[in-house]
């Protein structure tokens, strides 16, 4: 689909390996946004390599009520910045917002991304505040680090954080389809895999929110899209954060 065809609207992207054991509360969470009458949106799970049932778990929770289609698509080839290439390739919509499966969207979030990005046509990638949602008490160093595990929030600064802070990570990361397209047609191609598997690499939502910047897109961070980041017990481990 090339640019003059984009369709406003915003493709929640959901990249997956082997998730079916989380995907519930995260496709409830997503059940319960309030959108205006007249804004499209979608739910896209990528299962990325999954060797569960991931693709027949997440159509069945996604019931007769739902707001906005789900739809599930395959990609091969493992890693995280595979599975986001393929959710931009996908989405049907201008705006594609990747939800990790383990995120947990407030009621307007759908909302909200589209009044951002509508509003700031300059702005290639948006992003905002992640809270954490504990299964144990968490140990004395967690908020420290917390950073490292997409906690928190992201800037001292809202509002456009191209020249402040800088990036943005991926865990509720939105971009503007038009801008990942720019930069594509320009011979971008990711060096980082990201996640991959049970290998815990990062950095490629920092690369990614770099090249936008590069290429002259502003980066926005507004603290009112907000999701809640399960953290289970072997996430809060200093053997976890060490790997």
């Amino acid at each position: 689909m090339s640019e003059s065809e984009l369709n406003p609207g915003v493709s929640i992207v959901i990249c997956c390996h082997n998730s079916a054991g989380r995907l519930k509360p995260t496709l409830e969470h997503l059940k319960r946004q309030v959108v205006p009458p007249g804004l499209a949106w979608e739910v896209l799970v990528i299962d990325n390599a999954s060797t569960d049932d991931t693709a027949r778990v997440a159509p069945g929770l996604w019931n007769d009520d739902k707001a906005a289609p789900l739809r599930v698509v395959a990609e091969p080839k493992m890693g995280l910045s595979n599975a986001r290439a393929r959710g931009f390739a996908e989405a049907r919509f201008d705006l594609v917002s990747f939800v990790d499966d383990d995120n947990w969207v407030a009621p307007g979030w759908v909302a909200k991304v589209f009044e951002i990005m509508a509003s700031h046509p300059e702005v290639g990638a948006c992003g905002g505040r992640s809270e954490a949602v504990f299964e144990v008490p968490p140990p004395e160093w967690f908020e420290r680090y917390q950073g490292y595990l997409a906690i928190g929030s992201q800037s001292a600064q809202v509002g456009d954080i191209t020249e402040g802070h800088g990036w943005l990570w991926g865990a509720g990361l939105t971009v503007r389809k038009a801008a990942w397209e720019f930069l594509t047609r320009n011979g971008f191609h990711p060096l980082l895999s990201d996640r991959s598997g049970t290998r815990l690499t990062t950095g490629g939502d920092i690369e990614l929110t770099y090249a936008l910047r590069l290429s002259g897109w502003r980066l926005w961070y507004d603290e009112s899209l907000s999701i809640k980041h399960n953290m289970p017990a072997g996430r809060i481990e200093m053997g976890y954060l060490r790997r």
